[in-house]
């Protein structure tokens, strides 16, 4: 994404939230991604002073999650990582499943009187598969561009994370995706969701992992870093 992209779309949240007296509520949403090592990082930036004024973001991800899930409620087998605003990681009965919370849930979770709601989400790894076909990437636009605009219609703010690099995708793949995400934005209300290219902080080591997730060894640097890029554009956009 240009630079003049990225200005234009982040000028309607820099309105909004630039000014001193101005308080954000933040919910962060992810997929597996954001249920390891990114995500760990990236909650706990989160959690720095001035940017939750009034209390800590909520944060909720779930292993294998796409936007639909969290209007089906579909459950994760495979990991999740669930932190409230309190700063108290959430335990389910099982330490791999749970069931995802709904938008409509989420977004009824009431801001504090003085607050703007701040809606962070990293989603979009798990509909990789479908920009191989026209079909396929317009159910991903609709999808997306749903979500947007729920998080629109409960007056919040939009930023969102695009899948990082990884091996099991080629580059190809992924420049099809993030074209997917830029037209779901324009077809929003108001072109207000702020998009984050991932890219640009990320690169697969080429030995070790699964080829999609960046917790081991080699690959916990890299997350590391790249939430913490995510979270110093974050911090431009609300400051």
């Amino acid at each position: 994404m240009s630079e003049s992209r990225f200005s234009c779309l982040a000028l309607g949240l820099l309105v909004v939230l630039s000014t001193p007296s101005v308080r954000a509520d933040v919910l962060f949403i992810g997929d597996s991604h954001s249920a390891g090592v990114f995500g760990e990082v990236l909650d706990a930036r989160l959690r720095a002073p001035g940017l939750s004024r009034h209390s800590g973001p909520r944060t909720v991800a779930r292993c294998g999650a796409s936007p639909s899930w969290f209007y089906s409620g579909v459950a994760t087998h495979c990991g999740y990582f669930d932190r409230g605003a309190d700063g108290k990681v959430v335990r389910h009965s099982h330490p791999l499943r749970a069931a995802t919370p709904l938008m409509s849930t989420l977004l009824a979770y009431p801001v504090p009187p003085g607050e703007t709601r701040i809606t962070v989400v990293a989603l979009g790894a798990n509909m990789l598969e479908l920009v191989g076909s026209p079909q396929g990437r317009k159910a991903a636009i609709g999808s997306i561009t749903r979500m947007i605009e729920t998080v629109h219609a409960a007056a919040s703010a939009c930023i969102w994370i695009g899948p990082p690099q990884m091996r099991k995708y080629s580059a190809r793949t992924l420049e099809l995706f993030y074209g997917v995400l830029a037209q779901a934005v324009r077809s929003s209300t108001g072109e207000r969701c702020v998009l984050l290219d991932s890219r640009r902080h990320t690169a697969y080591p080429p030995q070790g992992g699964d080829g999609i997730h960046y917790d081991f060894p080699a690959g916990a640097p890299v997350a590391r870093a790249w939430a913490n890029a995510a979270f110093s554009e974050i911090r431009e956009i609300v400051k």
